[in-house]
């Protein structure tokens, strides 16, 4: 049966372009359309087979118990007479089909997604077009900085009292909170962090993993995940399986495990990833809550994990996520997060400057002995243990390959200098410019100081 057939003579195509239809089937006004819409379609086409569901995108899309009411006008003037009102044959063989694909694409492909399948098709599209308005435009494919990178400890508290020694201003620490059984009250799970948030639209995050009975640090803020219960068994996996990987890190050495690229369209960095063969989560949507501290709201946040199971990144979490609106003052006149510092092995580096041009859509430059991805206002250094004592005196990767240090902008070098110097700190001067905390004082990861003009 051909596609135009099984939608009432109308092409799947048209049907996703026309707005009137599109506002019959999701029950939304013209000015939620667009974000609803992409939010419901994303994980669909951009998570691997084995992570979907097309019984969990048709409770999501509210289909399931679709009547009369969803019936466009088109569909009921085409429909024969004598037939129901309220059953439409086209979109049900539609389903049916999609039903048969599900099943396959689980047994044979659960790694792959459809954007797989649409980047062996689209290298086949003139260049020209690649990132014109037929697909997407060459904006909205830039990974414009970083968004975050993550400080793994065994003991959140003893990391507050550390970053709050640095001269940072940290947020309450929150952990999610889901409730486990069906009216059972809400429990606490995953892991839980603080934010070292900054007005460059970038943060440092402090977070420890619980496991077991998992003890909650004082004062924790437990934030409900409004999860619906047919959703939930999946939910957990997916959670289960970041927390496995998040486990491992923190088994490896207590510092930091996680970097986090910021871009404006988190969908359009999940097709460029699958045209470079890159494996990915999917897009995911989260609601993050106002930041009771200084009053701002992050809203809705699109994460894409760069994930593939079948060959996993060794150096840690890592991921893309959507811009944050978050702001803060600190002590220590912290104004952004500009670098993350990543060593290898010497046999590795190829490797990973390979991987991280894909990650990055940009090639990498020489510098000092390092090498160097320019992310606008920051950067990304990779570069091989033979040259850290170089860079960092004193300093030694504990495992290879490790991110041993990220850099933050500061206001006034020197006041903050003698800030640490009264906190105990004995900070030191990085070939790199400016002067670091050293790892042994930090919780394992090296934290270093810059005054950089904008």
């Amino acid at each position: 049966m051909s596609e135009k057939k099984a939608l009432g003579g109308k092409s799947l195509i048209s049907f996703i372009h026309n707005r009137e239809e599109l506002l019959n089937v999701f029950g939304t006004t013209i000015e939620e359309s667009s974000s609803k819409i992409q939010d419901l379609l994303g994980p669909l086409l951009t998570a691997p087979f084995g992570q979907n569901s097309l019984a969990t995108f048709l409770e999501q899309a509210g289909l399931q118990n679709a009547d009369a009411t969803s019936t466009s006008s088109m569909d009921k003037a085409e429909a024969k007479p004598g037939a129901s009102a309220s059953f439409d044959q086209g979109f049900f063989l539609w389903i049916k089909q999609l039903v048969f694909f599900e099943r396959y694409a689980r047994l044979h492909e659960r790694y792959r997604s459809i954007s797989n399948y649409a980047a062996e098709v689209l290298p086949l599209i003139p260049a020209s077009r690649m990132y014109g308005a037929d697909i997407v435009s060459a904006e909205s494919v830039v990974i414009d900085g970083l968004h975050h990178v993550g400080h793994l400890v065994h003991d959140l508290e003893s990391g507050l009292a550390l970053y709050k020694r640095l001269g940072f201003t940290m947020t309450t620490p929150s952990v999610p909170a889901v409730p486990l059984q069906k009216a059972a009250p809400l429990s606490p799970f995953g892991a839980a962090n603080s934010h070292a948030d900054f007005e460059e639209h970038n943060f440092v995050e402090l977070a420890t993993v619980l496991t077991g009975a998992g003890k909650v640090p004082v004062g924790t803020r437990l934030v409900p995940l409004q999860v619906p219960e047919k959703v939930m068994p999946r939910f957990l996996e997916i959670i289960n399986r970041t927390l496995t990987k998040l486990n491992a890190c923190l088994n490896r050495f207590e510092g930091l495990h996680i970097l986090v690229f910021r871009a404006t369209d988190v969908y359009a960095q999940a097709m460029r990833l699958s045209l470079e063969g890159i494996g990915h989560s999917g897009v995911a949507s989260t609601q993050r809550q106002s930041n009771a501290e200084n009053k701002s709201s992050e809203g809705v946040l699109r994460v894409l994990e760069i994930d593939d199971p079948s060959n996993p990144v060794p150096e840690g979490r890592l991921a893309i996520a959507g811009t944050p609106t978050i702001s803060s003052t600190h002590p220590n006149g912290a104004l952004g997060l500009i670098e993350s510092i990543l060593y290898v092995a010497e046999a590795d580096l190829p490797e990973f400057l390979l991987r991280y041009e894909k990650y990055l859509n940009r090639p990498a430059r020489t510098e000092a002995n390092v090498n160097v991805f320019e992310l606008g206002g920051s950067r990304i250094i990779i570069a091989t243990d033979s040259v850290l004592e170089t860079i960092l005196p004193g300093e030694h990767a504990p495992e290879l390959p490790a991110f041993v240090a990220f850099t933050i902008r500061v206001q006034n070098i020197e006041q903050t200098r003698k800030l640490l110097l009264s906190h105990g700190f004995t900070p030191r001067i990085s070939s790199l410019g400016g002067l670091f905390v050293p790892a042994a004082e930090a919780l394992g990861t090296a934290i270093l100081f810059r005054q950089v003009e904008n």
